[in-house]
């Protein structure tokens, strides 16, 4: 009874030149370095867009005190419109 063939275990071979395997080894360490640098622009990006969310938050509060005052100024220009109104209907009768 035969028994079946095993697969060799992988084994480096004498026939790969230097060369391919300084320039898969110089591959492989640049790769690392390409992912560390996305590493760390993801974390400047993160602090950046924190940064951003404050100041919006800060503009829409900033906005929502410029509504209320606008506001205030919009009353204040109708109450303005009815005095000159008043005077104008007070100036027509004394003449």
């Amino acid at each position: 009874m035969s028994q079946p063939e095993r697969p060799e275990p992988w084994h480096l071979d004498r026939r790969i030149p230097i060369a391919t395997l300084a320039v898969l080894l110089a591959q492989a360490a640049l790769g690392l370095m390409w992912l560390t640098t996305l590493g760390n622009m993801v974390d400047s990006n993160v602090a950046r867009l924190s940064v951003m969310e404050q100041r919006v938050e800060i503009m829409r509060t900033q906005a929502a005190s410029q509504a209320v005052q606008l506001g205030r100024i919009e009353e204040g220009l109708a109450a303005v419109r009815i005095d000159i109104n008043r005077l104008i209907t007070s100036l027509e009768r004394n003449r």
